[in-house]
């Protein structure tokens, strides 16, 4: 009975609700990518394109989120969190319903993703304020570990439609039921009460990170998001390059997208029951997903599977957890030190997959897979330098401790 009572309790818990639409909307938002990501090889046969030139799309659209994200918080300031949240879905809904209906070319898929960028740019901070307003503080390490699942939901969701969808009624008609999707949640209000213990509780002592740390943290976070975004855009096609069938790399993304969401779940509730050390980890999590990116590049099916699994579920699952240690250690003003190193993963997205589909179009999947590695594991060791600079900056380091609430 305890089992059955525990579930009872979750699905009448007042978090349920606002977790569930904050990852909704954020899921939804980065749709268009992971459509395009997925369905890569039925696009590139109608609109000829090559392997590098679907890097150059996935940059449009990190490249026009990172240009627009200074200036969309005033718009969430103004109209609200939850306006901006439906905001979000039925600007999705549209530009995914174009999409499907108008592009014919490389240069409109471009434009499409430098749209869908921008939308994605919105749902960010208007989601993150929403867990912030609905959620207790001593639940949001949780709450944005799930949040930041939706990548990998999103992923999931593409992954499923290529056999479902994309090779029964074509990548177009897939593009237009998902904007069909967007548009029902276009008309939900996201719900949940506001949370009296949701605002910040602040440091038992106000910290501050220096800008020399800001600095090599950002240099970590943009080398493994370059890693991170080139495995979800490319896995699809590197899969197909392997000798995979196309309805089987889909599932394949599906089901490494599933760990995906479990590793940044469990990263977001495991650092609710730590005290700091949460760098730490995350660099051991980027050195974890070299070696799931090494074992893709053996090219041994088994083996392939096994390191896509392992690379979206730990080397693919510490952004939540990153952003919730840097909101940690710089509790004096935690929005700059955010957007400070946000831009360092900004940057790492849009240079990623650019440079990974350029090296596939001259070399091969498998040293590309390779070098996703040892780029990596770099991340990683320039991650824990970045918390051995903090450590001696402060005694305290990446242990902080917080004032407990009352």
């Amino acid at each position: 009975m305890a089992g059955p009572l525990r579930l009872s309790r979750i699905a009448r818990s007042p978090l349920l609700t606002p977790a569930l639409d904050a990852i909704a909307v954020s899921a939804v938002s980065v749709v268009p990518l992971n459509l395009v990501a997925a369905l890569s090889v039925q696009i590139a046969a109608e609109l000829h394109f090559t392997a590098g030139a679907l890097g150059a799309a996935s940059a449009a659209f990190f490249g026009s989120q990172a240009v627009c994200s200074p200036f969309v918080g005033r718009l969430v300031d103004a109209v609200g969190a939850r306006p901006a949240m439906r905001l979000t879905s039925l600007l999705v809904a549209l530009n995914l319903a174009v999409s499907g209906a108008f592009t014919a070319s490389l240069g409109t898929l471009m434009i499409s993703l430098m749209v869908a960028g921008a939308v994605n740019a919105l749902a960010q901070p208007a989601t993150n304020q929403f867990v912030a307003e609905r959620i207790p503080f001593r639940r949001q390490g949780s709450a944005y570990g799930a949040k930041q699942s939706a990548i990998p939901v999103a992923s999931l969701a593409a992954g499923l439609a290529v056999p479902a969808l994309g090779l029964t009624i074509g990548w177009r008609w897939t593009f237009v039921v998902f904007a069909v999707v967007a548009g029902c949640l276009a008309l939900r209000s996201p719900g949940g009460r506001r949370s009296m213990g949701a605002a910040p509780i602040p440091a038992a002592r106000p910290t501050t990170l220096t800008r020399r740390s800001l600095v090599v943290l950002s240099v970590s976070s943009g080398l493994a998001a370059a890693c991170g975004s080139s495995l979800g855009v490319f896995l699809v096609q590197g899969a197909v390059a392997d000798g995979w069938t196309e309805g089987g790399a889909g599932l394949l993304l599906a089901t490494a997208s599933i760990f995906g969401v479990i590793g940044r779940f469990v990263a977001g509730v495991r650092a609710d029951h730590r005290d700091g050390r949460h760098l730490r980890v995350v660099s051991l999590m980027m050195a974890g997903g070299a070696i799931g990116t090494a074992l893709m590049a053996t090219g041994v099916p088994a083996a392939f599977v096994v390191g896509a699994v392992v690379a979206y579920g730990v080397g693919w699952g510490w952004p939540g957890l990153f952003i919730f240690a840097v909101v940690r250690l710089n509790s004096s003003r935690p929005a700059a030190a955010t957007a400070f190193t946000q831009g360092g993963t900004a940057i790492g997205a849009v240079a990623g997959p650019v440079c990974f589909g350029l090296w596939v179009d001259t070399h091969s999947f498998a040293t590309a897979w390779a070098g996703v590695a040892c780029v990596l594991l770099i991340a990683g060791a320039v991650g824990w330098l970045a918390r051995r600079m903090i450590i001696a900056e402060d005694p305290f380091g990446d242990a902080v401790p917080f004032a407990q609430p009352t």
